[in-house]
Order: C-alpha cells, then sequence, then structure tokens
C-alpha cells in the first residue's frame, strides 16, 4: 500500500512538472517544517566545483538509467545537490528525489513532490541544481527515474 501510494505520488509530480512551461529557476519555499527547496533546472553547463561555497561535498554518485543510489549520511540541516546528464539521444528527462532512509513517511512524501527534473535535449547535456533546508541528520538515499547516464553531487552546507 505505502509503495502503490508513493507510487502514484511521483506520478504526479512527474506529470506536474511535465506541465511547467520553459521557465528555468522554480523556488518553492514553505513556512511549515517541511523542506524548503529552491531548484534551478535545465541549464546546459558542467557541474560546477562547489568548494568556495559554503558547501562540503559529501559524495558523488554515478550511474545510468532509473536506479536508488547507495546511501550516505547527512549532517546538517541543509543540503545541495547538483545533477548532470549526459548521452540523450532524443530528449530525456530525469528525476532525482532524494529519500531518508528507514525515514518518516511524510518527510519523504514531502521530499517526493519537490524532487529535481533535469530535461535535455537530443545530443546535448543536461544539468539541474536544489537546495534541501530543514532536513534531519540522517542516512540518505537518492532515487534516480531516467534513461541516460546521470552524475549526482551532493554537498552539505558548513
Amino acid at each position: 500500500m505505502k509503495k502503490t501510494i508513493i507510487f502514484s505520488i511521483l506520478i504526479l509530480a512527474l506529470f506536474l512538472s511535465a506541465c511547467i512551461s520553459q521557465t528555468k529557476v522554480i523556488t518553492q519555499s514553505g513556512v511549515d517544517t517541511t523542506p524548503k527547496i529552491t531548484t534551478s533546472e535545465t541549464q546546459k553547463a558542467s557541474i560546477p566545483d562547489t568548494g568556495s561555497e559554503p558547501y562540503k561535498k559529501i559524495v558523488t554518485l554515478t550511474g545510468e538509467e532509473n536506479q536508488d543510489t547507495e546511501t550516505f549520511t547527512i549532517n546538517t540541516d541543509k543540503v545541495k545537490i547538483v545533477a548532470g546528464t549526459e548521452n540523450s539521444a532524443v530528449g530525456s528527462f530525469t528525476s532525482i528525489i532524494l529519500q531518508k532512509k528507514d525515514g518518516d513517511d511524510t518527510l519523504n512524501m514531502n521530499l517526493i513532490l519537490k524532487s529535481l527534473q533535469v530535461t535535455a535535449d537530443a545530443g546535448e547535456e543536461g544539468k539541474g541544481e536544489l537546495i534541501i533546508e530543514d532536513l534531519t541528520k540522517g542516512s540518505y538515499y537518492i532515487s534516480v527515474t531516467s534513461g541516460i547516464k546521470w552524475e549526482i553531487t551532493v554537498y552539505e552546507y558548513s
């Protein structure tokens, strides 16, 4: 039952993100305790080195197609996720969802609804960036829905 609900929410989120027009920057924030997210999507560029910013790299994950990543530990309440895709033959859509391992269902559902989507035209690379605040410390993983190669780097705020 829980997986059906999560899958239904994921499909709804994918549909809603596909309905968004050619907006390059989307900002979402809430006043409650759910994670606040700022998203910058579909910028054609390589993943930046954020060493000069107040973020410290936790992990870089690479893969191809749909999968859940290995788990990693977040020790602060704010993270930045930077994602890139490549080798899109006919255009692509990639969904990146941060999930807490053994996490609270409400937190994970809120993270699903506020996921990062990266699109790319045929033959081009896609890039997206996501900042999430008000997280709890613990083990997390990323659920990726994609048909192409991807690279995701997670930074925590220092």
